[in-house]
């Protein structure tokens, strides 16, 4: 497991993704293990104790396909924001799961009981989730990428690979805006933060230009 870290008062979080639902650990996990069986990648989330080095909690997040963790975030109350990518539907989410492979964002509280969880996606082979933030009110930002479009989006899916950013509903999941980033070669995006003010942050990589920019694109990669 590569671990995504995120830390609370008195606590830190590890996110990855096993190989194996058999997994042995010292504590019975909670009670979100999905379908998959050994050989099926399933994420991971568990509670470490900052005081005395033992698990808090563990729980899995997933269904009968592949399910990846890519990016954690913990609010001030210790709720457990995890983004990520899953290859079929599980549980009953906000936004369903559409085809191929879809981006998804969770929410645990701070025993781990999964509170809601969301599908990002459309008709096309792979949408991911690559990072979460915060705001200061407790809104949820995913940046990530997508090869179709999907929703309503406030900037067009323009074609090939297109990074997007969503604003979700921290209480409920629901999707409140979401917007594409890209020409029609190929465009990620990779981390994302949000300031005091709530101005969004996204940084990821393009093959092409598109919009405005303050700074010109120069030439793709060869």
């Amino acid at each position: 497991m590569t671990p995504n870290m995120g830390s609370a008062a008195g606590s830190v979080q590890l996110n990855g993704t096993f190989s194996s639902v058999s997994f042995r650990i010292e504590a019975a996990p909670n009670s979100n293990e999905g379908a998959g069986g050994d050989g099926i990648e399933m994420a991971l989330t568990f509670d470490v104790d900052n005081d005395t080095p033992s698990l808090t909690w563990n729980t899995f997040a997933g269904g009968a396909g592949s399910d990846y963790i890519e990016d954690t975030v913990v609010d001030a109350s210790g709720n457990v924001y995890v983004a990520g990518h899953g290859s079929a539907t599980w549980g009953s989410p906000v936004r369903a799961f559409s085809t191929g492979e879809d981006a998804f964002v969770a929410k645990f509280d701070s025993s781990g009981n999964l509170l809601w969880h969301t599908f990002l996606g459309g008709a096309g082979n792979w949408d991911y989730a690559n990072g979460i933030a915060l705001d200061g009110s407790g809104n949820v930002y995913v940046a990530g990428e997508s090869n179709a479009t999907w929703g309503a989006p406030v900037r067009a899916y323009t074609g090939g690979t297109d990074a997007f950013v969503a604003k979700l509903n921290a209480t409920t999941g629901a999707l409140t805006w979401h917007s594409f980033m890209g020409n029609a070669s190929s465009d990620w995006s990779y981390g994302i933060d949000v300031d005091a003010s709530g101005n969004v942050y996204v940084g990821g990589a393009s093959l092409g230009t598109w919009g405005t920019p303050v700074r010109a694109f120069t030439v793709a990669a060869g």
